[in-house]
This record gives structure tokens, sequence and C-alpha cells, in this order.
């Protein structure tokens, strides 16, 4: 394969089963993972360009049946998928966006046209595991042919790759996973584990070495397991590269610590024993040993620079008027249709007209010097936590009159939680108009004012492994009012986080959001220069993704020097065991994998395949 760095090409492919470009109908996203993988393509290729390297790229996702394919150009070749034996032929389709984004799409009918509308994007969970394997063969066979210098995992979904690449490339195409979120690791009950994976043409040895889960099928283990013995590197969307901090922290936390930063904030957990105390309390890593085992380093995901409160398109008169938006209040709709409200962290000027246009949509009325607005914008999720902002409204409007909520969400079926604080925001609205104010439903130009509106922005996720909303937050002046956990870490100096590690105890968690948030409007009313300080380092912050795109390029390098000192390593190894007499060889072979442990090393991966080259014992 010819060496990219010679010519200083990069010929990446990133694969993944949200690819953002929702607005042009050829692209999904349920969360961070579709926007991510619609922003870091062209970001790689600004970064390539100060690395003085020629990024190429293609995206690599699933054709679901809603993409209208005659805007798409069909390529000549398909790929086939065998699934339970019987051979399933995958369409490719090309399509490259205004901003250089070229994406291959993998179509086949019975893998990917019966389900759902464009927001559901994600498999029933009786086919899912197939329909993951299916489109994975398509895009290994994709692979296999295409010249590439590296590829890249996003999750779970697409982690089978490396188990389908052609013998040449499995050998030597480096390759990288990302973790988007170890909540959802993609675990199906094994039964007969052969006959399991047997059904997704893979081979049953392969079990013990690569799924074994509680004698259940793990995907994301698969792929963890995979990129790290063939020396690839593991990384997670928010941290730095020691996992110090965010999600790289917390995947990595070892239960023993966990439970004691539990005792410490929740003093009644004291004096239970460990296993009491862990079946009360959230565990990121979701029982998943090797997030311990294997390194995991954090790259932080960045943001487009568009969401800066100078820069943001929906605060200009002319996207709003392009995109046809109708705000409900006539003196709003004219004031953001007819000139530009963008600011910066030296003049907030535009930020308190905004306000006042904000309040105008919610109210109907001008605000009061001393209002607070406290904003609440999301999926109404259990993870997202919103359902605590509902319980403690009326505690909070009862002890602080001048605080009012606008609230835009909504919530997915089945969701008790979240069907819960819709009903709760919606009975709240109706008794308390002049407020709290509530849209059921999402109105993407109504969610940027109240986020460039809004005094304070509520994010009380039980989980959030990268964060999308505090920076959209922050970078519009508006202060985080939240749970520490994972990427949120990254505003903690400048917004009012709190620590809670057990989700089954809601009233007290309410209580704990209820006192940082009280904390935050008794700021905003006695400490206006504290307030002014931390809207501009917000502000300030830098979100780009300039830092973590030279990141994961030096990544990609990295994983191109793996390959070449492991095949010089294993010349050598392999000589050196030619030399080596035959029981000596034997005996490596009985026990390098003997014992009860796990053995996840790339060189051990390359001595068993060196042995198997030897035949039988």
């Amino acid at each position: 394969m010819e060496n990219a760095q010679q010519d200083n090409r990069l010929r990446v492919a990133l694969a993944a089963w949200e690819i953002g470009r929702v607005s042009s109908g050829l692209g999904a996203k349920a969360g961070g993972l579709g926007v991510i993988v619609e922003e870091l393509p062209p970001a790689l290729v600004n970064a390539g360009r100060n690395l003085g390297l020629d990024v190429e790229l293609v995206t690599l996702g699933p054709c679901f049946g809603t993409y209208d394919r005659s805007r798409l150009n069909k390529l000549p070749q398909t790929y086939p998928a065998v699934i339970d034996n019987r051979t399933h032929q995958f369409e490719a389709y090309e399509h490259t966006f205004e901003n250089g984004q070229r994406v291959v799409y993998f179509w086949n009918q019975h893998w990917l046209g019966p389900w759902g509308p464009p927001s559901h994007v994600y498999p029933p969970e009786v086919v899912a595991l197939r329909t993951y394997a299916a489109v994975c063969q398509a895009m290994a066979g994709f692979l296999s042919e295409q010249p590439c210098d590296t590829f890249h995992l996003h999750d779970y979904h697409v982690g089978l790759i490396p188990f389908y690449l052609s013998a040449e490339k499995a050998d030597t195409l480096p390759f990288h996973l990302t973790i988007h979120n170890a909540s959802y690791q993609g675990v199906y009950t094994a039964g007969n584990a052969a006959e399991l994976l047997a059904a997704i043409h893979l081979d049953g040895p392969l079990f013990e070495r690569y799924f074994q889960f509680f004698d259940n099928v793990n995907l994301m283990r698969a792929a963890m397991v995979r990129t790290h013995e063939t020396g690839g590197k593991v990384t997670t969307v928010s941290g730095d590269l020691e996992a110090s901090w965010g999600y790289a922290r917390e995947l990595r936390e070892p239960r023993a610590e966990l439970i004691q930063r539990a005792r410490r904030t929740h003093p009644r957990l004291y004096y239970l024993a460990d296993d009491e105390v862990a079946g009360r309390i959230y565990f990121p890593a979701q029982g998943l040993a090797e997030f311990q085992e294997i390194p995991v380093a954090g790259i932080t995901n960045g943001i487009s620079d568009e969401n800066k409160a100078q820069h943001l398109p929906w605060l200009k008169a002319e996207t709003l008027r392009a995109a046809e938006v109708r705000f409900s209040h006539p003196e709003v709709q004219h004031e953001m249709t007819s000139a530009d409200h963008g600011f910066s962290p030296d003049d907030l000027t535009n930020k308190q007209k905004l306000k006042r246009l904000l309040h105008l949509e919610a109210f109907g009325t001008e605000p009061e010097p001393n209002t607070v607005l406290l904003v609440v914008v999301g999926r109404m999720v259990e993870q997202k936590g919103l359902h605590l902002v509902a319980g403690i409204m009326d505690r909070i409007r009862r002890g602080y009159p001048e605080a009012k909520f606008v609230v835009l969400g909504s919530a997915p079926r089945g969701d008790l939680a979240g069907h819960r604080a819709v009903q709760t925001f919606a009975a709240a609205a109706g008794h308390d108009p002049e407020g709290v104010f509530f849209r059921n439903g999402f109105d993407l130009a109504l969610s940027k004012l109240m986020l460039a509106g809004g005094d304070f922005s509520f994010i009380p996720s039980r989980f959030e492994p990268c964060g999308i909303v505090d920076y959209e937050s922050v970078l519009l002046g508006t202060i985080v009012i939240g749970r520490l956990t994972g990427g949120l870490a990254k505003v903690s100096d400048f917004s009012f986080l709190y620590e809670w590690f057990e989700p089954a105890d809601e009233q007290g968690e309410m209580d704990a959001l209820f006192t940082k948030t009280a904390e935050a409007i008794s700021a905003f009313r006695d400490q206006p220069d504290r307030i002014l300080d931390m809207r501009r380092r917000g502000m300030a912050i830098d979100g780009s993704w300039r830092r973590s795109a030279t990141q994961y390029l030096q990544m990609y390098q990295y994983g191109q020097v793996m390959q070449r000192c492991k095949a010089a390593l294993r010349q050598r190894a392999a000589e050196f065991l030619q030399q080596c007499p035959a029981e000596e060889v034997n005996c490596l072979r009985q026990l390098l994998d003997a014992g009860s442990g796990r053995q996840h090393s790339a060189l051990s991966a390359d001595l068993r395949c060196l042995l198997d080259a030897f035949g039988p014992a």
C-alpha cells in the first residue's frame, strides 16, 4: 500500500451510524454523534493543512430507506453480507456535500428499508445485531478494495468492521475507535454463542476472546479489544490524553474509587457495605472491565465557530428571513428579521436586547429590571434529567419570584420520566403563565433565541459524555446550572454545578439542583460583577475543532507508525522463533494464553499469528 507520508497524503475513512446532515435529507442525527460526524471531516482537512498533510476523507454510513437515492451517485460495485447463511447484496451510493465532505452510503432494502421515520435511525432490538453486522460487512468490503491509510470507527454500531476486512487489510490497515456513549454497548443475549456468531458470519471461537460479557455478546467490548490488540487507540469524547478529567476519567475510574466519592457526597451511604452502595449509584462503564484494562484517552470534541455569539446564523436577519421563521410576538418577528443581533464578550448590548425579546415571545410583556430567565432546551429523556427541573420550579417561583422558566422540548415514546416532565411543565405553564412558558416540540430558531437571551441554562444530566448544549450556552453568554458529569467538566469554572451519584434518590437530587439554582439567582441579584465575569469567560472558551482535529490526525499518524513498528518486530520475532528449539516454541504456544485473565496486548496477538504460521505443535 502506498505510504501516505511520503507524498503528504493521508487517506482517512470515518464510519458511523449517524452522519448528521439532517437538513439535507441525506443524513441522520439522533444525538451528539451525528453532530460530531458532520463537523469533524472538514475540521480534519483544515487541521491537515496546518500540519502539511493533504487529508482525503470519506465518511461511511448506512443509507436509510427515507433517503432519496435519486439524489445520490450509484457506484458500480455491490458488497455482500452473509447473515443466517444467506447472502444479501448491498448497493453503494456516493454524495459530496457543498463543503467537500464525501459520503458513501450502503443500501439494502431488507436491512435498511423497513423501519421508522427519519428520527428513528436505530433498528428494533430484535434485528439490531444482524443489521449492524450486515452493514459492517458491506463497509468492510468497500474498505478492503479502497486505497486507504487509516479508518476511524465511531461507536459500537460499526465496531464489527475490523472482523470482516480482507486478510491483507486486517493485517496492515491501522484503525481507531471513539466511544461516544458507553451507556449503550450493544449487548445481546448469546444463548449458544457459537451459533449466534455464526449467524452474523463470524467464527464461534471469537466469542471468548472478544465478545464475552457475562455470557452475552458485547459489541463495544469486541471493538475495544480488537482495536487495542492491533495497536490502535481507543478514545472518548471529552477529557485529555491522560484521562485526567471528563468522560475519559469517568470511564476509567475504578469501582472502589467511585464508591468512596459517592460516600463523601452522600453521607447516608457512608456506613453501607460496598455492594449496597454500588447498587444505588450509576457506573458510567456499565460493568465493562476493559475500561480499566485498556487505555482510553480523551479527545474533547469541538463545536463549529458559527456557534459563537458574533457568528451565529440564527441571530442574523437574513438567515431568519430565508428560513421563513415565524415568531409568535409581532415585535419579536420584526426585530429579529430586520436587524442582526450578534454580540461579543466585550459588548453584551445585544444579549440584553435578546433577553427582552425572549421575554416578549414567552410571556407577551416587558421584563422587569431584576427578571432572571432560566431556560431549558432539549429532549425530555431520563438521561437529560430535565424532570428534575420540573420538580423544583414551584419552589423556585415561590422563593424567587423574579425567576422565570422558558422551556422547549418533547419526550419520545416510552420515556416515562420525559413524559412526566412534559406533563409537569405543561401544568405549571397553565397554572403560572406569567412565570413559566412551555412549548412541547422543537423550534430551532426559538431554541437559539432562548440560549442567547437566557441568563441560565439547565443541564442536570445523569451522564453527558461530551456535551454540546453546554458549549452552545456558554458561547452565547448563558451560564450553565447542572450536574458535574462527563464533558460538562469543561465549563465547571464558570458554571453552577453540583455532584450527584445516586439517581434513585430523586428528591435528594432535586434538593441539590434547587440549592445550585438558588445560588445562581442570588449571585445574579447580589454579585453582578461575578456573573459578568462568568459570562465573559464562558464566551471566551476555545471550543473550536482545531485542537481536537489535530489530536485525531496525530492519532492516525501514530497508528501508521505502530503498524510499521509491528511489521519490523514481527519480522525479528519470526527470525528469532526460527532459531528457537522446537520445545521452546511449543512452550510459548501452550502458555501464551494460559490462565483466566484477559490478554489484549498487541504483542500477544502478533505472537499468536506467528505461532499459527508455524503450524500445529
